[in-house]
Order: C-alpha cells, then structure tokens, then sequence
C-alpha cells in the first residue's frame, strides 16, 4: 500500500469506517504502542478495542500524524534521520525558535491539544463502529497468527551444579533431576 499524506488524513478523520486503513493501522501501528509481542499473541482472539486503551489509540493516531511527512521524506532520502528532521519537522514536538525540533523535549501544546481531541473522537468511533470493526478484524487476522515450533529436546550433557554431575536435556532426566532438588529444598526449608 502506497500512502501519501493525504491517506493518513483520512484515516484519521474516519477511522474504523474505513475498514481497510484501519486494518492497516491496527497492524502496523498500533500493535506497535501496545507492543508487538503482545498484540500478535491475541489479535485472533481479542479485538483491538480490548487490548488497547482509548489513550494507545490516541497516541498511536498522534504519532503517524506527527512523523508521517518527516518519515514519507526520510524514506525518499535514503534513510538519513538527520536531513529528515531538519527538512521535514514533525508536527507536534517542540521546536526551536529558528523552528528546528528539540530532540526528546516533548510534544508543543498543539500537540496536547490534539491527543486530547483525537481521545474523544477515538471514545465515540469506538462506540459508533468499534465492535462491528474488531469482530471483522479478528477473522481476518485468525489464519495470520503462527505459534513457533519447539526446538528438538538436546541430548547435550550439562552441567548441573545440584548434583555436581553432568546431565543428558532429556526432558524424563530432567524432571526426575528437578523433582529431587524441589525435595531437597522442601526438605531443606522444614
């Protein structure tokens, strides 16, 4: 998908009524304030209105608001954070008089003004279309989410410093060998 700043303003401005930008925000930004790992572990099973706060979803829409010209000119230059920041300022830290932005300062009041209006507008999107979008959403998102396979059991010796012995990683050594040090210690605690 190719964006341009007119495709953020419009996602901002609708929402979740505009499913397939939603969608889009939801698994690119958002997951990411709330946090990746997380947000991966149940997007199939909880919406996005149950794993993030009316505040994650504010600041996630603040954010690619705030850096989405700054980050289109950084991607057009080559990657260069510096020529970015300077040619292209984002909208809502504080900046300088000469009007360059203060690294990590903060954001302007302009800024604050518009989280908190984008938290009431996020409060009544969620009322209007929210669980309609995230019902949708998490069937899409079902055959997405992969669980990893788990790694052979290692047949390698270790060193076990309870029974100052080598152990194999089997897993059957390995619970009779954690059995006994639980014994031990409950022993050793009465």
């Amino acid at each position: 998908m190719t964006w341009d700043e007119s495709d953020v303003n419009e996602l901002v401005s609708k929402k979740r009524m505009d499913k397939d930008k939603y969608k889009w925000f939801y698994t690119n930004v958002l997951s990411h304030v709330v946090g990746r790992v997380y947000w991966k572990k149940y997007e199939a099973k909880r919406g996005g209105m149950e794993m993030a706060t009316v505040s994650d979803e504010a600041m996630a829409l603040l954010l690619l608001e705030n850096g989405f010209e700054s980050w289109m000119h950084k991607n057009l230059m080559g990657g260069s954070e510096q020529v970015s920041r300077e040619s292209v300022p984002p909208k809502y830290t504080v900046r300088e008089k000469d009007g360059s932005t203060k690294e990590f300062k903060g954001w302007s009041d302009d800024g604050l003004e518009r989280f908190n209006e984008l938290c009431q507008e996020v409060t009544e999107d969620r009322t209007k279309n929210g669980k309609k979008f995230d019902d949708t959403y998490k069937v899409t998102r079902r055959g997405v989410t992969r669980k990893r396979k788990r790694a052979s059991v290692s047949t390698i010796q270790v060193f076990d410093e309870f029974s100052g012995e080598e152990r194999s990683g089997s897993e059957e050594d390995n619970d009779s060998e954690s059995e006994r040090v639980l014994q031990g210690r409950q022993h050793q605690s009465v």
